[in-house]
C-alpha cells in the first residue's frame, strides 16, 4: 500500500501521469514499437487513427491488457471488435482504466472507409465515464475522433489523428476539459522483412511526444520489435506471433524512474488477409 501511494504521489507531481482522458494507444504491436500506430492499419485502429479501419478485411474481436509500472491501480483492459465490408468498416471497443480510488470506462464506436484504392477517412465517438471519490465526484463526457490514411503503395503509410478536436468539458464544471491532441506519422515496410514507423503527438497543453519503433519479421509467425517514445522517456520491446486466425502479442515498456509496463494481446481473425502490411 505504501509503495503504491508514494508511486502515485509522483505521478502526480511528473509529465509521466496521463490526464483524465487522455488518449491511450492500444494493441502489442504499437506498444513494442515505441506506440508508433498512427500509420497501423489493424483491429486496434478505432482507437489509434479510425481510418486504418477501412484497410483491413473481415470480422476481427481481440483483448488487450496493460500494466502500468506494475501497478494494479494502473492497469487498464481493452475488449475490440471491428468488420470490414463492400460499405465500409466498423468498429468499436470498451476500456477500462485505474483502480477503487479512480478508474475510467471509455466506450468506442465507429465508422471508416476508402475513397478509391489508396485514401481512408474514419470518425468515431466516445463515451467516457471518470468514477472518483465521492469528494471529487464522478464525471462524464461524450466526444469524438477523425483519422486520415494515405497508402500510396503496399510500402507505405501515413496517417494523421485528431481526437476530441472540439473542446468538451468534463462533468458540468468548466475547470477541466478533455486534451485535444493531434497525431501524425508513417510506416515503412522494407522488403515485406523490416518495418520502420515513426509518429509526432502534440496536445494543446503539453510538449510534442515523439514516438519511433521498428519491426522485424521472420518467415511466417513471429515478428520482433522495439522502439522509444519521449514524454516521458520510454524503452520498448515486443514479440508478435500468428498462428492461423490467431494473433498473439506481448510487450514491455521500460521507463528509467518507473519500470516496467508489460502488454498482452490476443486477437482473432476472421476475415480474409489485410489488405495492408499490418498484422
Amino acid at each position: 500500500m505504501n509503495k503504491t501511494i508514494l508511486l502515485l504521489l509522483f505521478l502526480l507531481s511528473s509529465d509521466a501521469l496521463r490526464a483524465a482522458g487522455d488518449h491511450i494507444v492500444s494493441g502489442t504491436k504499437a506498444a513494442g514499437m515505441g506506440y508508433a500506430s498512427v500509420a497501423a492499419a489493424n483491429l486496434w485502429s478505432t482507437g489509434n487513427n479510425p481510418a486504418g479501419m477501412a484497410f483491413t478485411r473481415g470480422l476481427q474481436a481481440g483483448i488487450y491488457a496493460e500494466n502500468r509500472f506494475l501497478v494494479p491501480e494502473l492497469s487498464m483492459g481493452t475488449l475490440a471488435i471491428s468488420y470490414s465490408c463492400h460499405a465500409g468498416a466498423f468498429g468499436g471497443f470498451v476500456s477500462h482504466f485505474g483502480g477503487e480510488l479512480y478508474s475510467e470506462l471509455k466506450v468506442v464506436a465507429g465508422y471508416s472507409r476508402n475513397f478509391g484504392k489508396k485514401f481512408a477517412a474514419g470518425l468515431v465517438f466516445d463515451y467516457l465515464h471518470i468514477s472518483q471519490e465521492e469528494f471529487y465526484g464522478n464525471k462524464s463526457a461524450v466526444s469524438f475522433e477523425a483519422g486520415l490514411m494515405y497508402r500510396p503503395d503496399t510500402k507505405w503509410s501515413l496517417g494523421i489523428h485528431v481526437v476530441n478536436p472540439v473542446p468538451v468539458n468534463l462533468g458540468s464544471g468548466k475547470d477541466e476539459q478533455l486534451p485535444v491532441i493531434f497525431r501524425a506519422g508513417f510506416s515503412k515496410l522494407f522488403s515485406n522483412v523490416v518495418e520502420v514507423a515513426g509518429e509526432i503527438e502534440k496536445s494543446l497543453d503539453c510538449k510534442p511526444v515523439i514516438r519511433a519503433g521498428l519491426e522485424y519479421r521472420l518467415p511466417r509467425v513471429l515478428a520482433l520489435r522495439a522502439g522509444f517514445s519521449s514524454q516521458p522517456q520510454m524503452i520498448t520491446a515486443g514479440i508478435g506471433m500468428v498462428f492461423g486466425s490467431l494473433h498473439l502479442g506481448l510487450a514491455s515498456s521500460w521507463q528509467p524512474e518507473l519500470g516496467y509496463s508489460p502488454q498482452a494481446e490476443v486477437v482473432w481473425n476472421i476475415g480474409k488477409k489485410q489488405m495492408t502490411n499490418d498484422k
